[in-house]
């Protein structure tokens, strides 16, 4: 069982190694193909194609597109929802940001290997898992590990926002807006919504979207993903 537990701990490692080209803080701080999407068009249409709903996490999967040109793109879009302190009430959803569609895959296989070494570790293992999606979505998993006073130890497992930024004293910040803890059997459902997004996408996107270049003091700068 600890042996299963070290060789998927690091087939997860070498994973985000190969994709590690880029620091943390760049990717997530980049902005999404979805959001420069949404900034160029004003004149947008709207499908929702699939959903999950759970404890303080909703995601919904999207197709855009852009009733003049015709230009589509397909994006999961997490809200999160959080209850008010001292209230037994949720807060309406808030958004929490978009996953570009190509970059569903990448997710799936953080899912699928975060839920794999849970259940395979041992219930005395203390350790954290942590993967940032470009644009800054991020799924962050612990056990054994109270990450404040009062917080519970179990297994928990975090759908989250990351902004990265500069304090009063100059050193660089990182600030997160996240869900509730939820038991890592959560993932079961949310993975297989995500696979059916992707595959629901690949039939209807048609006419993808590519961004414009920006020409900035005579020169062309290419759009980066």
């Amino acid at each position: 069982m600890k042996k299963t537990f070290l060789v998927l701990a690091t087939l997860l490692l070498s994973y985000m190694g190969a994709n590690a080209q880029q620091s943390e803080v760049e990717i997530a701080n980049q902005e999404t193909k979805t959001e420069k999407f949404l900034k160029e068009c004003n004149f947008v249409r709207e499908d929702q194609i699939t959903s999950y709903k759970g404890k303080g996490l909703e995601i919904y999967g999207k197709i855009f597109t852009d009733l003049k040109s015709g230009k589509q793109v397909a994006a999961i879009e997490f809200f999160v929802k959080r209850k008010v302190f001292g209230q037994g009430e949720d807060l309406a959803a808030k958004p929490l940001g978009y996953l570009d569609i190509e970059h569903a895959d990448d997710l799936i296989t953080a899912l699928e290997q975060i839920l794999a070494m849970a259940n395979n570790a041992s219930k005395k293992d203390a350790y954290s898992i942590s993967y940032t999606a470009p644009g800054g979505i991020d799924v962050y998993f612990s056990q054994g590990i109270k990450l404040m006073v009062g917080a519970e130890t179990d297994p928990m497992v975090y759908f989250r926002k990351k902004w990265y930024g500069i304090n009063e004293y100059g050193t660089r910040s990182v600030h997160y807006v996240d869900t509730e803890g939820t038991k890592v059997e959560s993932l079961t459902k949310i993975i297989p919504v995500i696979k059916e997004t992707k595959l629901i996408a690949a039939k209807e996107v048609k006419n993808a979207y590519t961004p414009q270049p920006k020409v900035i003091q005579n020169k062309v700068v290419q759009p980066t993903y």
